[in-house]
């Protein structure tokens, strides 16, 4: 078969020929390797983009309730260090749920959560 190919390879002695063919069959076997791995790595960047690309749910912080802050400069942790240890948590989570942003000193957000058990 090669030597229809190759016209040239009949003339070639025998030792270079093996070499030939036995070249000629590991070039065909790493072609087929390099494909496979090729389509491989292509079919698993494809669906790992194509789940980046669905929209997802973006949650925002503005959107998280709390308590409004009485001060600008102490926000709600004047009355959080003023009161029993964990009351205004307890407090806040009775009344906005189990995720509570609250404002700290000079209106730094705070997001805390409750699981209870």
């Amino acid at each position: 078969m090669l030597t229809q190919l190759y016209p040239l390879l009949g003339q070639l002695p025998l030792i270079p020929r093996f070499l030939v063919d036995l070249l000629t069959g590991f070039t065909l076997v790493y072609i087929v390797r390099y494909l496979s791995t090729s389509y491989v790595r292509w079919r698993l960047i494809r669906h790992h983009t194509a789940q980046l690309s669905s929209p997802a749910p973006v949650l925002h912080l503005r959107d998280v309730p709390g308590p409004k802050a009485p001060s600008w400069l102490w926000g709600s942790e004047w009355e959080m260090y003023s009161s029993e240890p964990g009351q205004k948590y307890l407090e806040w989570y009775k009344q906005f749920g189990r995720i509570v942003k609250f404002k700290g000193v000079l209106g730094v957000c705070t997001v805390f959560s409750c699981y209870s058990t």
